[in-house]
């Protein structure tokens, strides 16, 4: 907003300080008077001289009206420079100034009223938003505990079907341990009595050998036995030892 308005000191010691239009009033200390600048300076002229034209800019919003508004008023009520507008800051009306300055705060109010309801709101979006995800969070947990537990299962079975394999295969291994030591026990008992009959052969080879040396030994004395019978009683003729026909010669 730009409004053209007088210096704030347009003479050495008459003039006062220009206010805002947002600044409250404040009444003057006791004991002391309100400032005027006629005292220093005054003029007899035409009311209207000395007033400075107002350039004002439109605006859409109702509060920069309202605002333009004061303004204007207040740059005319403080203008110190002519006697027709010189006027103590503090000789307005507080109904008007106050009922302006609660209208700018009301506007500021219901501002941050708009603000707090759009910040409340999109806090609780943004709390909404973080329970979805917590809710989401906690079903993708539930799945995968129902998984984790569904495979606990499945592995329980199977860990049982491998027990009692185990067991089975435990079972086997000691029967064919009991089989494998009752078939090197009947190996070596039949590995003893290889070696028995072996030796018994060898026994049998051997009286066998005995056997047939005293049969030849025995033929040889009974040969030698008949010799000694033939010359002892000699006969005539082909008689050999009693016997005819002669029997044939035995080497």
């Amino acid at each position: 907003m730009e409004v053209a308005s007088p210096l704030p000191f347009t003479h050495g010691q008459g003039g006062t300080k220009r206010r805002f239009a947002c600044s409250p009033l404040v009444d003057p200390p006791a004991g002391l008077a309100p400032v005027d600048s006629t005292d220093d300076f005054s003029m007899d002229e035409d009311p209207g001289y000395g007033r400075q034209p107002m350039k004002r800019r439109k605006f859409l919003s109702s509060e920069n009206a309202d605002m333009t508004t004061s303004s204007s008023a207040f740059g005319t009520s403080n203008n110190t420079a002519f006697p027709s507008f010189v006027a103590s800051p503090f000789a307005h009306s507080s109904s008007g100034s106050t009922s302006k300055s609660f209208g700018v705060i009301g506007t500021s109010l219901k501002r941050c009223r708009t603000e707090s309801q759009d910040v409340s709101g999109f806090h609780q979006q943004h709390i909404q938003q973080q329970q979805q995800q917590h809710q989401q969070e906690i079903v993708d947990l539930k799945r995968v505990i129902d998984d984790q537990s569904n495979e606990i299962e499945r592995l329980k079975s199977q860990k049982n079907v491998v027990e009692s394999s185990l067991s089975e295969l435990k079972t086997t291994h000691e029967k064919t341990v009991n089989e494998n030591r009752i078939l090197k026990r009947a190996v070596t008992i039949q590995q003893e009595r290889q070696h028995q009959a072996a030796t018994e052969l060898d026994a049998a080879r051997r009286y066998k050998e005995e056997a047939d040396e005293r049969t030849r030994r025995l033929e040889q004395m009974i040969l030698t036995l008949r010799y000694h019978l033939q010359a002892q009683n000699p006969t005539t003729g082909n008689d050999f030892m009693g016997f005819s026909p002669r029997p044939p010669d035995v080497f």
